[in-house]
């Protein structure tokens, strides 16, 4: 299920999509939503990482990850408004560390890391995050 997962967030990063709630925009949940939708999970709701972090959906769609991170899970981080404020999707793991991911932050929907245009977006503010953040398998 990880590998069709990611495959649906590389493709939404070709959408031209621009980062927002409005009409051609996609935040960080609503990204991570379109790409379980898109790999075909019909039924799972839409949720935010509020949602993810309270549990409202642990057990039922997201669960708190043993061990990881693994490519597939949800990582939700502070993004300096707080805990829980981002989302990223896990693409690869080198050694426990994550080396790419997909997010969508101000520039939109888009793979960082090794093979993607921002590859230096994986540096010490977004492994300081992850490093804090907690992972959630999807389920």
């Amino acid at each position: 299920m990880a590998k069709a997962i990611l495959t649906q967030a590389a493709a939404i990063t070709k959408l031209g999509l621009t980062y927002g709630d409005g009409p051609g925009q996609i935040d960080c949940t609503g990204y991570i939503n379109r790409a379980i939708t898109s790999a075909g999970w019909k039924d799972i709701p839409t949720a935010s990482t509020g949602q993810i972090a309270s549990g409202q959906y642990g057990g039922a769609n997201f669960e708190l990850a043993k061990g990881g991170p693994l490519p597939g899970e949800v990582i939700l981080l502070d993004a300096g408004r707080g805990p829980h404020t981002h989302a990223i999707l896990v693409d690869s793991v080198d050694h426990g560390r994550v080396t790419s991911f997909y997010a969508s932050d101000s520039s939109g929907p888009s793979p960082h890391g090794p093979g993607g245009p921002q590859l230096v977006n994986v540096n010490s503010w977004w492994a300081k995050r992850m490093t804090a953040g907690k992972a959630y398998d999807i389920c």
